[in-house]
Formats: C-alpha cells, structure tokens, sequence
C-alpha cells in the first residue's frame, strides 16, 4: 500500500526490497531497475479482487520496470515479511504458477508484455 504523501514508484521500490529482494542486495541494482525513466504505467484502476464488497474495493496503479536479462541475473529473490514465496516465473499458460496468479495480477502482466511489442 502507497504511505501517505509516497509516490508510487517509492512504494512499488519500498515494496519490492520488503517482499522480494534479498537482503544487503547491491543497491545500484535496484536503482537500475527503479529507474523512472524505465517505467510504464500499465493500468489504473478498479481491480477483481476477493476482498471487494458493495461498499469498498480495491483500485491499483500496475507499473511495468523492465528487468533486461543483465538486471534480472543480478537480482537475488527471497520471500519477505508477507511474500510466502518469490521466484521468476516464465509469462506463460504452460506455467501453473503462472496460470494462478493472485486476482488481476496475471492480466496486469500480459498487459506489460503486450506494451513492449512482444509476443509471448
């Protein structure tokens, strides 16, 4: 969740180092990645998730960093506070993990590839 007066690339960054990168990571690493210039907004807005009701629900803004192969292979992941488990996952319906990604998170991700021109 974005803290009061946050942007959400703080956040998103703030998020990422809390749940998914591995402690005493080299922080230029992150700051490659993190980069504003490296970012797309994907989507804003209402999102499916289970935790909705008639009278709240849940609005996200899904920003894309690409992670080039160079980036990626200096990333070490490890599950955080609330992260049961982290890993890479190939973008792919073969992929179970994939397939079964939490609420919209599998669209958002789709959305990313199709924003970069690829196939998949």
């Amino acid at each position: 969740m974005v803290d009061a007066g946050e942007s959400v690339s703080v956040t998103l960054r703030r998020e990422f180092e809390e749940e998914a990168a591995k402690h005493n990571m080299d922080t230029t690493v992150l700051d490659a990645l993190f980069d504003p210039s490296n970012a797309t907004e994907i989507y804003r807005g209402y999102v499916d998730d289970p935790r909705n009701t008639d009278n709240a629900w849940m609005e996200t803004c899904a920003v894309h960093f690409h992670c080039d192969t160079t980036i990626g292979s200096q990333l070490a992941l490890e599950a955080g506070d609330d992260a049961v488990q982290v890993r890479w996952l190939d973008v792919d319906d073969g992929c179970e993990a994939f397939r079964g990604l939490y609420a919209n998170h599998r669209e958002m991700v789709l959305k990313a590839v199709e924003a970069m021109g690829c196939s998949r």
